[in-house]
């Protein structure tokens, strides 16, 4: 396969937001043009998509999760755990392999990000590396998850082991970013929510996602609703 991104949703089973979270972030992969496949995992029996989609493949986590605040960091830190264990098991990408957490909205087509010849690609917020999105060349991607899971990001990427390069810059940034305004924000390829509780990553997200798809200078949008 040419690329392939891999998430993980993780929520409670008594929450709805963990499965739109996945739903908006897959959504707006397909809807610029994602140039590979989509794995996705998830801890609760329901498809993010009851009719399936082309390219894309669920696989619910057969792992019991405790009891977790929904809104605390620990689900985003397990859900990235499952996302690399996924990652572990993929043989067979030419490509690119994504990790990213959800939600992420993707805003327009991300073939440009990868035009490097570099093993991994990464951001970084506030100088550290961030480690919920990243691109990892596919005949390097179970060395390097492997030793992402032992030492993390930042050690892994600062050892020599692997070439690596940030994305261009202003592509992909992070709603929680001092640095950054809206208008940063309706200008980059890919938006993070990480960071932020969860009620507003999936507002955040959901608004994004729906500007990306339905945003018209007419108003067509708005008059369909009015009618």
């Amino acid at each position: 396969m040419p690329n392939l991104a891999i998430s993980a949703v993780v929520g409670q089973r008594s929450s709805h937001s963990a499965r739109v979270s996945g739903k908006i972030w897959c959504a707006s992969l397909l809807r610029h043009l994602w140039d590979g496949q989509i794995l996705i995992g998830r801890n609760f029996p329901q498809p993010l998509f009851p009719v399936g989609r082309p390219g894309l493949d669920e696989v619910e986590l057969s792992q019991g999760l405790p009891y977790l605040d929904p809104g605390s960091n620990e689900l985003s830190d397990l859900a990235r755990q499952h996302t690399l264990a996924l990652a572990a098991e993929v043989v067979g990408v030419d490509g690119w392999v994504l990790l990213a957490d959800t939600p992420a909205v993707v805003l327009r087509n991300l073939d440009h990000l990868f035009d490097s010849d570099r093993d991994v690609l990464v951001s970084r917020v506030a100088g550290h590396f961030e480690p919920g999105f990243l691109a990892v060349r596919g005949c390097c991607l179970r060395e390097f998850v492997v030793e992402l899971q032992s030492v993390g990001i930042e050690v892994a990427l600062r050892g020599g082991k692997w070439t690596w390069a940030e994305f261009e810059r202003g592509e992909v940034l992070h709603a929680a970013d001092p640095e950054c305004n809206v208008e940063d924000f309706t200008k980059a390829a890919v938006l993070l929510f990480s960071g932020l509780d969860e009620t507003t990553r999936r507002r955040a997200a959901f608004g994004f996602h729906m500007m990306s798809v339905y945003d018209d200078e007419a108003g067509h949008f708005l008059d369909i609703l009015e009618s």
